[in-house]
């Protein structure tokens, strides 16, 4: 997780609850059963929270008015497959 310039990791499969401050107030991130979630921010549209869960290798959440960025990083399950690619 990225809060501005300041970068934190945390262990996907330990359950804790993170409150961040950002610019504009804090932002509440859960981890649970292997899935984040972002349950409180100050923002205005709330699009960090209607994103849902993730719980996959590079899916990401981001609240831009707060500057929080949660991506999962680490080597994807097996058995998943790319199912697009872009250039």
């Amino acid at each position: 997780m990225r809060v501005g310039n300041e970068l934190r990791v945390y262990d996907i499969d330990q359950d804790r609850t993170i409150t961040v401050e950002g610019p504009i107030g804090e932002t509440t991130i859960i981890i649970d059963d292997a899935q984040v979630h972002v349950h409180e921010s100050p923002c205005r549209e709330k699009i960090c929270i209607a994103a849902g869960e993730i719980s996959q290798t590079g899916e990401w959440i981001i609240c831009l008015p707060n500057t929080v960025f949660i991506t999962i990083e680490g080597a994807p399950e097996t058995g998943t497959e790319v199912d697009d690619v872009a250039f």
